[in-house]
């Protein structure tokens, strides 16, 4: 099925109307707007049947940004009012958070934390820290650190050796004032892992062998 609203006009909508009746007014609307940017939808809906169309419900923009109550979406899903949410919220690397934690932001992503004390700085999120020629392994967090409000800074994902390269290296704040040596796992077996002054994460492991930081912690006061 095709809809033809006539030549293109700027700001201009082609419409599918529905009825209740048909002489009865327009109770619902679905239109394609035309504008310079590209083509859009709207979706109106009713709250008075004598009235027709009283609400713009939803909007999606050229670019396909989804407006709620809002006609000029700025972002991938822009809500002007309230939001209900009955399942959980996922932070970037889609961990839905344990009870107690709160989601922050990282400045380019988000990440559940342990939340602060009244009278404690903020906890800093887990930073992410790519591994070097390691492959990351699918379903497990991508290795990554983050320091809490005592100063101790936590380890945690999984990653393959490829290469005699150190697994990541942690930046500055989180790295140890001293070399420092931990018991890990790897292939299911305990290994030694060695953390340096200069946040470098080492290890003993074979090549092709998986790797686990997974609670690794250590204080840097």
């Amino acid at each position: 099925m095709r809809l033809w609203g006539g030549s293109y006009v700027e700001g201009g909508y082609t419409n599918i109307d529905f009825s209740n009746s048909g002489t009865g007014g327009v109770i619902g609307r679905i239109g394609v707007s035309n504008t310079g940017a590209g083509s859009g939808l709207s979706f109106g809906t009713s709250n008075s049947y004598g009235a027709g169309i009283t609400n713009e419900a939803m909007v999606i923009d050229p670019a396909g940004n989804v407006g709620i109550g809002a006609a000029t979406p700025s972002t991938n899903l822009h809500v002007d009012g309230n939001v209900r949410v009955t399942g959980s919220y996922r932070d970037s690397n889609n961990n839905a958070g344990t009870s107690g934690q709160v989601l922050s932001s990282s400045g380019t992503g988000t990440a559940w934390v342990d939340a602060a004390g009244a009278d404690a700085p903020a906890v800093q999120p887990w930073v992410i820290q790519p591994p070097i020629d390691w492959q990351t392994v699918p379903s497990y967090a991508i290795p990554s650190s983050f320091k809490d409000n005592s100063g101790v800074v936590h380890l945690r994902g999984r990653a393959i050796k490829l290469f005699n390269q150190p697994i990541m290296r942690l930046p500055p704040g989180h790295q140890p004032q001293f070399r420092a040596t931990y018991i890990a796992v790897s292939d299911n077996l305990p290994v030694v892992v060695e953390i340096l002054p200069n946040g470098e994460v080492q290890d003993n492991i074979l090549i092709f062998s998986w790797l686990s930081l997974d609670g690794i912690t250590f204080s840097v006061n």
